[in-house]
């Protein structure tokens, strides 16, 4: 298979999955008429020390820039699939 087929393969699979999760959303949910939602913000639930590290991953291809200031490069959650995928094949 050349590349531009395994990547609408791909792209396929992640429309079925989203697809998939999606109708799972609709078939579980439930309607609520009355709802209560209490937080007790005074207690803490976790601490971090100074090792703490917080990643994110974003969708934004590599050149979505702001204001001509690019500042996640090739960091993207699509650039992170496909070279995983790539790589395992």
């Amino acid at each position: 298979m050349d590349a531009t087929t395994i990547d609408s393969v791909i792209m396929r699979l992640y429309l079925a999955l989203f697809l998939f999760l999606a109708s799972l959303q609709v078939a579980l949910s439930k309607d609520i008429e009355h709802g209560l939602l209490l937080v007790n913000g005074a207690q803490a639930k976790a601490v971090t020390d100074d090792n703490f590290i917080c990643a994110t991953i974003d969708w934004w291809p590599h050149d979505k820039c702001n204001d001509g200031y690019c500042s996640w490069g090739d960091s993207s959650i699509v650039n992170l699939v496909s070279s995983f995928v790539f790589s395992s094949v």
